[in-house]
């Protein structure tokens, strides 16, 4: 994929279909902290917190291979999603941690910075009515890194056990966790296609592949195509 295709938005859009900064999504909610994590050799991960009437919630979105990978940002990548309820407060406790880490970086953090691979994170904050974001590799600064370690070791209890789960995990080693990973089944994940264009021309696409779908043989034949 080229960089300039590589955006949090066209990475937000493949998983969830929406905008890394989702005016829907802040318009809606009181306080939100929204982190997109783009390890250098791991699938990318969305998570969200918000604040709901009664109990805050946090979702979490991954890939199961690295749109990193594709060769373009139509090409989209089977998606793994969970959503949970958390204890009221969590959310709280999470963003004045951002809001600590974004002033300390805001007063100390130089202007030009360069790291080789690593993790690069995305980070936006509404609270209080201002919106405040970040944006750089947790290889950086030790004041973000330590951040989205605290984070990451927070969430990771609150999720269930699988593939989402697992994404935390890998992304933990970026900043130094070692958090224990599930063992799971080996999934075969297809490929999710976004057809631009006319409403005719995508008609004719998606009726070309049902016929190729349909004319190949089924697995399990004699003479089954790879």
């Amino acid at each position: 994929m080229r960089i300039e295709d590589y955006t949090p938005d066209a990475i937000c859009m493949a998983l969830e279909g929406r905008k890394f900064r989702d005016d829907e999504l802040f318009g809606q909610n009181e306080s939100v902290l929204r982190l997109l994590l783009r390890p250098s050799f791991d699938p990318e991960v969305c998570i969200t917190l918000g604040s709901g009437l009664t109990e805050d919630w946090l979702e979490l979105c991954t890939f199961h291979e690295m749109f990193w990978h594709k060769a373009s940002a139509a090409d989209r990548p089977a998606v793994f999603k969970v959503r949970v309820a958390i204890v009221r407060g969590s959310l709280d406790n999470c963003t004045r941690d951002f809001v600590e880490a974004h002033r300390l970086l805001e007063e100390t953090s130089p202007k030009n910075w360069m790291v080789l691979d690593g993790m690069p994170v995305s980070a936006i904050c509404s609270v209080a009515g201002s919106v405040l974001e970040l944006d750089l590799n947790v290889g950086a600064r030790d004041e973000f890194h330590s951040f989205v370690a605290n984070i990451l070791n927070q969430l990771f209890p609150l999720i269930p056990p699988g593939p989402c789960r697992n994404s935390i995990v890998r992304a933990g080693r970026y900043v130094d966790l070692r958090l224990p990973i599930d063992t799971l089944p080996k999934i075969e994940a297809g490929t999710r296609l976004l057809i631009l264009g006319e409403e005719k021309g995508k008609r004719e696409v998606t009726d070309a592949l049902d016929r190729e779908v349909q004319r190949r043989p089924k697995k399990g034949g004699s003479d089954e195509s790879p």
